[in-house]
Formats: C-alpha cells, sequence, structure tokens
C-alpha cells in the first residue's frame, strides 16, 4: 500500500456536497484545511454573502455583436480584469434575460470553469453581464469584496479550488461547492486595508492603459490614422503583373481593398517612409529539444510567453545548463519577437530581464540595424490594429494554422515618425510599463498579506501593507 493517500470520509459529508471522487476526500482532510478550520474566526463562504448566482448565453446568439459587455472566463485572471477581452450582447438581452445576471456595486465576480476561483471585485455598478462559467458573489457585512477576491484568488483559494474542481476536461466548480468555501474572517480593519490596497491597484491599472492609449492615439493622429476606418469592400480588379506576378499569392483575400487604403496613407505620410528590411534583420528562432527543458537555467521564449503582445514568465520554460546552444538564436534587449504560426500578428519587446535567452523556432525576431525608429515605437507600429494587425492578417498563409515566415514581412512600409513624436511616444509607454509593474507588484503583496494574516496573524500582515512590500 506504499505511496497511497487514504482518508477517511463520513457518508454524511459526502452527501452535502455529492462528491464521491477521492481527490476530493484527500482534500477536504488536508493540513491546510485542518488550520484554517481550527481559526475562531473561520466562517463558510455561504455564512458570509447576501447572494451567489450564476449567469448564462442567450439562446442562438452572436456574442460579438452588440453594445453591452459581456464577461467570459478569458476576462478575469489573478485580480486582473481585461477589458479588451469582453464579449458582446444586445442592450435588448441586457435588459429582458440579464435583470439578476448583472454586475452590482460591491460585488465579486468568480470562475468556476476551466481557471477555477479567478475573481475581480467591483466596487460600483457596471453595465456588464456574464456567462454561465462565471458566479457573481454579493457580501453581506461580515465580509468586503476586495478581501474576498483577494482570498479567492491568493494559493489558500486556489487550493480550495484545486481540491474541488471535477476530474473533467474543463474543470468545474459547482455553486453548491463553492459555498463551502472555508473563510478565515478577519478584523473589518484588516479588510478595509485590502479594500484599499486592490482599489488603488485598480486605479494604477486604468492609468497605465490610458498612458498606453494616449500613445497609440498620438502614433495614429500623426499618421491620419486617428479615425480610420478602413473599407469593408471585398472585391479589387488587378492585372496579372500588379498581383500574381509581383506578390506569388493567388488567395483572394490578399488582394482586400483595405490593405491598399492602410499602404497609401502610409506612403503620404508627411516624413516619408521605409521598408522595414531597409532598417531591421529578421531571424527565424531554433528548435531545442524538450529533454533539456528546466525549471531554472537560461529562459526559452516560446509562443504562449508572447501573448497579449507582452513578454511573460508566467509559464516560461528554461534549457539546462548542459545545452551546448552556440548555434542557437539569442536574444537582445529592444529585439521585437513576433509569432510565426497561430497567433501571427502577435509581437512583444524584449526587456532588459529577458535578454540572452533562446528563442523558440514558432517565433520570428526583428532587431533594427538603423536607428531611424526607436524601438518601443516600431513595436507601437507592428502591434497597431490600424497598421501592423492588418499587415500580418495580409501576409499570413491561410492553412489549418495561420503562419508567416520572417521574410514576409520584409516589405512592411514604416513610417519614418517624427522624432519629437517618437520622444512623446517613449515616455507614455515606459511609464505605462512602470505603472504596470508597479501595479503587479501590488497585487502580488494583497495576495500575500492575506495568506500571512492567516498563517501569522494581521499585526504581520498589516507591517507588510505600510511597508507596501514584504
Amino acid at each position: 500500500m506504499g505511496g497511497l493517500e487514504i482518508t477517511e470520509m463520513l457518508f454524511s459529508e459526502m452527501q452535502e456536497t455529492k462528491r464521491l471522487d477521492a481527490k476530493f476526500a484527500i482534500h477536504s482532510k488536508s493540513d491546510w484545511l485542518r488550520k484554517i478550520q481550527s481559526k475562531q474566526n473561520f466562517i463558510k463562504l455561504k455564512e458570509c454573502l447576501y447572494s451567489l448566482g450564476s449567469g448564462h448565453t442567450p439562446y442562438k446568439h452572436d456574442v460579438s455583436k452588440g453594445d453591452i459587455g459581456f464577461i467570459t472566463v478569458e476576462c478575469i485572471s489573478g485580480l486582473s480584469f481585461n477589458r479588451d477581452k469582453l464579449k458582446k450582447i444586445t442592450n435588448y438581452h441586457f435588459e429582458n434575460e440579464f435583470l439578476n445576471r448583472r454586475i452590482v456595486k460591491n460585488s465579486v465576480v468568480c470562475t468556476i470553469k476551466r481557471r477555477i476561483c479567478q475573481a475581480y471585485p467591483f466596487f460600483h455598478e457596471e453595465n456588464l453581464a456574464f456567462n454561465q462559467d462565471i458566479a457573481i458573489l454579493i457580501p453581506n457585512s461580515k465580509i468586503s469584496i476586495g478581501y474576498l477576491a483577494t482570498y479567492l484568488s491568493c494559493k489558500i483559494g486556489q487550493e480550495f479550488a484545486n481540491g474541488q474542481q471535477t476530474e473533467q476536461m474543463n474543470p468545474y466548480i459547482s455553486l453548491v461547492n463553492l459555498s463551502e468555501l472555508p473563510i478565515v474572517v478577519p478584523s473589518m480593519l484588516f479588510q478595509k486595508k485590502i479594500d484599499n490596497l486592490i482599489l488603488n491597484i485598480q486605479k494604477i491599472t486604468q492609468k497605465y492603459k490610458n498612458l498606453y492609449t494616449e500613445a497609440e492615439d498620438l502614433l495614429l493622429k500623426e499618421l491620419d490614422l486617428l479615425d480610420f476606418e478602413p473599407t469593408k469592400e471585398n472585391i479589387s480588379i488587378k492585372s496579372f503583373v500588379d498581383s500574381f506576378g509581383s506578390s506569388g499569392r493567388l488567395d483572394s483575400e490578399y488582394y482586400l481593398p483595405k490593405y491598399d487604403e492602410v499602404i497609401e496613407k502610409i506612403k503620404k505620410y508627411k516624413g516619408g517612409y521605409i521598408y522595414l528590411i531597409d532598417i531591421a534583420m529578421t531571424k527565424r528562432g531554433s528548435l531545442i529539444p524538450d529533454s533539456y527543458y528546466s525549471t531554472n537555467g537560461q529562459a526559452y521564449i516560446r509562443g504562449a510567453d508572447i501573448s497579449s503582445n507582452t513578454l511573460t514568465n508566467k509559464k516560461m520554460t528554461y534549457i539546462h545548463s548542459s545545452f551546448q546552444g552556440k548555434s542557437k538564436t539569442i536574444v537582445y534587449e529592444n529585439d521585437i519577437l513576433f509569432a510565426l504560426i497561430g497567433s501571427v500578428g502577435t509581437a512583444s519587446l524584449v526587456t532588459k530581464e529577458f535578454e540572452n535567452s533562446y528563442l523558440s523556432n514558432n517565433l520570428g525576431l526583428i532587431r533594427l540595424s538603423k536607428q531611424v525608429l526607436k524601438p518601443i515605437v516600431l513595436h507601437l507600429i507592428l502591434t497597431s490594429k490600424e497598421i501592423g494587425t492588418l499587415y500580418f492578417e495580409q501576409k499570413e498563409m491561410r492553412t489549418a494554422q495561420p503562419k508567416i515566415s520572417d521574410k514576409d514581412i520584409h516589405d512592411f512600409i514604416i513610417p519614418i515618425i517624427d522624432q519629437s513624436i517618437q520622444t512623446q511616444i517613449e515616455n507614455k509607454i515606459k511609464e505605462s510599463f512602470r505603472l504596470k509593474e508597479e501595479s503587479k507588484e501590488l497585487l502580488e503583496l494583497a495576495k500575500r498579506c492575506v495568506e500571512v494574516a492567516i498563517e501569522e496573524g494581521e499585526e504581520v500582515a498589516m507591517e507588510f501593507i505600510e511597508k507596501g512590500k514584504i
């Protein structure tokens, strides 16, 4: 029987949750759960809620159309809320089907499918609805929304989620099981401290997003593209010389008029334009066998690491020091990485922390050879939906998985932006990045302070809050 995990449960305990699986039984008797249940201020989630419910998706409704934001699992991650991921529903559906399935003041949304117990607090009412994979929690006076959302997002809430979720392809937790979450309720003074911290994080988050938007608008205004909407016309008549004769492409999508429109706009820019290959070199990454993968060593940047046009180490793979990779592609600060397969059009700027990392063969690299443009400005151009997104969209090969080669981007038309405008753009983006890092650090501080309050006491956690760091 060596190596087996065994636990005993009363039949009455299993009846309450209707769970018979071994994982749930073992989790329900775990050391951390016993520790929480030993606290005098321990209650169950259902005891500190006015209500708990979930949403739904309108029947036969296209969630890409409408005016009202519609929350799905993709919108919520680790106390963060990505409004760019919102789907849309019509005002008719919102008013007629979502009377009790909309965001209200002082509520918490929590994912109950796939990525379980990702939470976000809403301090104010918003015209937003949510689908069946999202739960909405309305706390009573025993608990604050900032503390509750942080509790769900810290390791305690996440361990509970891991034990409670069903063993399915798409993990799921029922509202009944979620309501059984053990909650340690600290003093209201501590809860308010966490609330204030979360409110400050939300303000900083909005500020860094606004700064980035300002930088985008400054670029587009300079190029007379601020209010530009490309035509939806899908017919283009070209001669053989101007089509296959010059591009080698037979797919009709390649010749959509909207691509010509944006290119003509760029060519008319007062500062002039240049081809990407004239100011930069491109290169494909290298394949490194997974036998060298490790939890430490030299970073190996892959497609998942540049999602949302930002390079992160959340899922980073590392290469063991025994690997000899002299001929492999290495990245440097200010290189721009872009997807060659799958999420074509995704691109990220390499920051100092990722310098000397290996680059995967499903990514390409752009390295400036002439300082006509600042790297941060070129990255903005390449990720702008009005410019770079259309460039990549036109060039990608529409196979089972979209793909592009590093050579395909050589003839991208790049505007030579006025240097003073470039400096303004750079300053806004750098400040945006700085605030984004500050926001991330404060998020980790909030989660850790809740853990410390439970493990070591409120006084210790309060000291961390006052210092602003762990």
